[in-house]
């Protein structure tokens, strides 16, 4: 991912009646008008052949473009990102999930400096 131009997150959620899922930057909500980012929504129908429920799949993706100097910043981008949904008849509260997003590198010539340090840094371990 460290190459990338284009990355996104995904996530899906079994509820009946269908539930609304919205992301969250270390607890913040993040709003539809935040240009750095594009949230897509669509509905999964229910697969009874394979024993799935109806679901909601949401995608939260980084519009680098839009982002200062065209770029992420390895110390104030580090950050958890959550994926929550509302709740429904079964369950009041809805679901959430968590991930730990890292910088490690803001640009490609980072990169090959970043790369380096850890490929050393391996080598030290060893």
């Amino acid at each position: 991912m460290s190459e990338a131009e284009e990355f996104s997150v995904r996530c899906q959620v079994e509820c009946s009646p269908l539930c609304s899922i919205y992301w969250l930057k270390d607890g913040t909500l993040i709003s539809d008008d935040d240009d750095r980012y594009t949230i897509t929504t669509s509905e999964v129908q229910a697969d009874v052949a394979k024993n799935d429920f109806e679901s909601v799949v949401s995608t939260l993706k980084w519009n680098i473009e839009n982002w200062p100097e065209r770029r992420l910043d390895r110390v104030i981008d580090n950050a958890n990102y959550t994926c929550k949904s509302t709740g429904n008849l079964v369950r009041s509260e809805g679901v959430s999930s968590t991930t730990y997003f890292r910088v490690e590198c803001e640009s490609i010539f980072d990169f090959r400096i970043c790369s380096s340090a850890r490929k050393l840094e391996q080598f030290l371990i060893l």
